[in-house]
């Protein structure tokens, strides 16, 4: 373990020792004054000379800005090195660079480990659903569950109203792995333009018109494959319906603009 210091005397490992301006050692709770310095019984006070004395008030300052609080032992931040009067010693009362830095970085290294976690899960959930799906099934058996499932997303998705019953194609959008939302756009559109429709509705940010951001691709489930399959931006939705059709279940995600 690389933190914290052992005793000078009893070798008690400490996280917040002491240091002894005179001997210049660093002792625990218990020996920080009784560790026979030769500095006497109540303060550890004993001869001293002009130049010890001088030497003595150049290490007893607090490494705090501006803090004036006398005192004759010091604490060792174990994060930034520093030693600190007994009242500025915790790295939440001097503002600890150090430790503020390492804990941003745990806090960014958790994310990154979320974040590769769910897209793990996200992906193997799609595979053993799209395999599943290459199971023999009764056509007609299926038909109806897809009548059904249609109907019920007429009933709960939301969009501009403008669109013509006729023209309304309905989508389940997961957004990055998320769960999904129901929605209905125009069918007579593209798919970069029901990207962009997309995340008007949802009120998720677009940055498609940049070219120094990731791309927001739309993904679905073909029947015949194992993976996600990638809508091309210039395809008429109306006009693929072997890829998407209504009702269908589609993903949205960054990628990298090739």
């Amino acid at each position: 373990m690389d933190w914290g210091v052992h005793c000078n005397l009893c070798h008690t490992l400490d996280f917040l020792p002491f240091y002894c301006i005179d001997c210049e050692g660093q002792f625990c709770l218990k020996h920080r004054f009784k560790h026979g310095c030769g500095r006497g019984k109540e303060e550890g006070g004993g001869p001293s000379s002009p130049c010890r004395d001088e030497e003595a008030k150049q290490k007893q300052t607090c490494s705090l800005v501006g803090c004036t609080e006398p005192e004759r032992v010091f604490a060792r931040c174990p994060y930034c090195c520093k030693h600190f009067c007994l009242r500025d010693r915790y790295p939440a009362v001097h503002s600890c660079e150090a430790n503020e830095k390492r804990e941003e970085e745990m806090r960014q290294q958790y994310a990154v480990d979320v974040g590769v976690g769910q897209r793990v899960a996200f992906a193997r959930d799609r595979i053993a659903l799209s395999i599943s799906t290459k199971k023999a099934r009764n056509p007609k058996s299926e038909a109806m569950k897809e009548k059904v499932r249609l109907m019920k997303m007429k009933m709960k998705a939301t969009g501009a109203e403008r669109i013509p019953q006729e023209h309304r194609f309905y989508l389940c959008v997961s957004w990055q792995g998320q769960p999904g939302a129901m929605y209905f756009i125009d069918d007579r559109i593209t798919v970069g333009r029901a990207v962009d429709e997309l995340c008007k509705l949802s009120k998720q940010s677009n940055h498609n018109n940049n070219p120094a951001h990731a791309e927001l691709a739309m993904f679905t489930l073909h029947h015949q494959k194992t993976a996600l399959v990638r809508l091309p931006f210039s395809s008429v939705l109306c006009e693929i319906p072997d890829l998407v059709c209504s009702g269908a279940e589609v993903f949205l995600e960054l990628v990298d603009r090739s």
